[in-house]
């Protein structure tokens, strides 16, 4: 494409790409976060059942608050994620209405 014309074609062309390129890694970065949240899930439940055990025999309270610290962290930073979806909700609906299809989830 070394010194050709731009035209609509390879402009769209172009955009198609780009298009493709973003909406493939938004949704395997979607599907692998999706993963980590069900792994921290599952953390939770199993950590959940040893957590009386672990008080039992000592070291509880302290293993219990590095763990609270490390879910805290997550959670916060799982807002924010959540958060930014919701944004790009709001562009793809603004870009829907002016009829530039870029349904990429």
């Amino acid at each position: 494409m070394l010194g050709a014309k731009m035209n609509k074609k390879h402009l769209v062309n172009g955009f198609n790409k780009a298009k493709n390129f973003i909406g493939s890694a938004y949704n395997n970065t979607k599907r692998f976060l999706g993963n980590v949240d069900h792994g921290v899930r599952l953390f939770k439940t199993v950590y959940g059942a040893l957590q009386p055990a672990l008080e039992h025999y000592g070291g509880g309270n302290h293993i219990n608050n590095n763990v609270m610290k490390v879910l805290n962290g997550y959670d916060n930073i799982r807002s924010k994620a959540m958060e930014a979806e919701g944004h790009l909700d709001n562009v793809k609906h603004t870009l829907a209405k002016k009829q530039v299809k870029f349904n990429f989830a």
